[in-house]
């Protein structure tokens, strides 16, 4: 019985690591902060990465089922705080084949952290979104 508790508890410790080490490795990219409204009104903020490509800033959703893209979808009038500059924005849902050279670009400016995440990705959310990638296009309100 006290070896079953010690299994569990380092897997427990294991994955608590885990997650403290992805969060720490998506922080260490340029991260802004995008406000978002429930359908009560409700402010919700969320923790992105950002690109620019082409004279417009760019979030991409790692999932389509994240709560702040599927809030963005919604509602696409959002507040985006880059730099500790808050501004309004309208976001433009861009699917695949036009949203790859933006994901590419993500991929550019964040590979290392791409990679290095990538794997506990699929550790933590092994069943992930499926569907074809898309990029957000946040324009001037």
């Amino acid at each position: 019985m006290r070896g079953a508790g010690i299994v569990i508890g380092v897997l427990v410790c294991l994955f608590v690591l885990a997650i403290g080490t992805s969060v720490a490795l998506i922080e260490s990219g340029e991260v802004v902060v995008i406000h978002t409204r429930d359908f009560d009104g409700e402010l919700h903020s969320a923790r992105v990465w950002v690109v620019d490509h082409e004279g417009h800033q760019w979030v991409a959703p790692g999932n389509r089922s994240n709560a702040w893209f599927q809030r963005l979808i919604a509602d696409a009038r959002v507040e985006l705080v880059r730099s500790g500059v808050r501004s309004c924005r309208v976001a433009t849902v861009v699917e695949s084949p036009a949203s790859i050279p933006v994901l590419e670009a993500f991929l550019e400016k964040y590979s290392s952290v791409i990679r290095a995440t990538g794997l506990l990705n699929r550790l933590l959310e092994p069943t992930g979104d499926e569907s074809p990638p898309v990029a957000v296009r946040l324009g001037a309100c």
